[in-house]
């Protein structure tokens, strides 16, 4: 069903397909309420044509409005916000396991998450070429997969921000954890708080992503005001949620600092 507008309030309504050659009839009627409706239907519809016919000297607006399914434009939504909430999750698992890394001054196989091995050329999270275990409250064994790899882990254990030394016997190598003086504790401290910022700019990013997606859809008419409206509450929801419980997980890690 196509409705067509007359620049001199004249309106008519009636089916058009491309082939179609038939004369436009017009009945005029109230024009001003029946342009303000089919302008609100334009926009809950998200799809406008302009394609001025001539018709006895006037120029005639045509507006074609596609329904969506449903169910399908829900599904749709689902699938949109379920994307976003993903994203999202994996920054939050991100940001938890450079958490596990800082050191609270007890043993703990995560520390080594982030240390990075010159394995044949190429850098290798260490948990991948080597097996990491605690012994003890203080102490992490390092059993290597590879032997000959061993004076690269050794090194780069070395060179890491954990600030411990490995020792080996030539089969295992073990790092004693030292308990976290005042000054290695402040800056144990300071790192929770660059891990939790740095969570917080990747989930800010996927929002700021989200909402240049639903500005696009609704630009092209694909979503209508309302539909635009609600999907941008909801990934803000989502943003608003999620940094929650980044900010929980590092009050966490910062208490767990405190305990002496």
């Amino acid at each position: 069903m196509a409705t067509l507008v007359c620049c001199s309030g004249a309106t008519a309504s009636m089916v058009l397909s491309r082939s179609s050659s038939a004369r436009l009839p017009v009945a005029c009627h109230s024009a001003r309420q029946i342009v303000r409706r089919q302008l609100m239907e334009q926009q809950q519809c998200g799809m406008r044509t302009h394609n001025p016919v001539g018709n006895r000297g006037r120029c005639l607006s045509l507006v074609v409005r596609a329904a969506k399914d449903p169910d399908a434009e829900a599904a749709e939504q689902k699938a949109f916000l379920a994307d976003v909430g993903e994203k999202m999750e994996k920054s939050i698992d991100a940001a938890t396991r450079n958490f596990g890394t800082v050191s609270t001054g007890r043993a703990n196989p995560t520390m080594l998450d982030r240390v990075q091995v010159d394995y044949y050329g190429t850098f290798t999270p260490l948990r991948q070429i080597a097996g990491i275990s605690a012994s003890d409250a203080q102490t992490l064994v390092v059993q290597p997969y590879d032997i000959s790899a061993m004076p690269n882990i050794e090194k780069a254990i070395t060179k890491s921000d954990l600030g411990v030394m490995p020792n080996t016997d030539g089969k295992v190598i073990r790092i004693n954890i030292p308990s976290l003086t005042k000054e290695r504790r402040a800056e144990m401290s300071k790192m929770v708080s660059a891990i939790s910022e740095e969570g917080k700019v990747a989930i800010r990013n996927i929002r700021r992503d989200a909402m240049k997606q639903v500005a696009k859809s609704k630009k092209d008419g694909d979503y209508s005001e309302d539909l635009a409206a609600d999907l941008e509450k909801s990934v803000q929801t989502l943003t608003d949620d999620n940094i929650k419980r980044l900010d929980k997980t590092a009050a966490a890690k910062s208490d767990e600092l405190k305990k002496i």
